[in-house]
């Protein structure tokens, strides 16, 4: 029988009450593989609908629920998140008037700080 994304929430988080206790330590955010979220929710495919009515359900237990790879999710504690600096597009306000010069200003930008191009090559 398969698990709800109600039921399947509840279960990740009490998962990490669980874990916290064994390390003696408190996380705000950890990392949950596709194959772990498939046992608890009991199912042989995550279907997106189910994904995003779990990412609901976290979401109101207090937990953001991130896709963080093809084989990985994120879950951040909703609260932490909320503290983080939050950043406008007032400083790019330029480019977004001209993105004709987006392409250009990356890589300079990429050269000086030695990050990767738009395909995921380094500069």
């Amino acid at each position: 029988m398969e698990i709800s994304a109600n039921q399947a929430a509840k279960l990740i988080i009490m998962n990490l009450d669980c874990y916290s206790e064994e390390k003696d330590k408190e996380y705000s955010r950890v990392r949950i593989s596709k194959d772990t979220m498939y046992r608890i929710a009991k199912r042989e495919r995550l279907r997106e609908a189910f994904v995003n009515d779990l990412s609901d359900e976290l979401y109101n237990l207090g937990w953001h629920l991130i896709t963080h790879s093809d084989t990985e999710f994120a879950i951040i504690e909703t609260e932490r998140v909320s503290r983080w600096a939050k950043i406008s597009s007032q400083r790019i306000s330029d480019f977004l008037d001209h993105p004709e010069e987006i392409d250009s200003e990356w890589d300079k930008f990429s050269a000086r700080c030695n990050h990767e191009d738009g395909n995921g090559n380094s500069a």
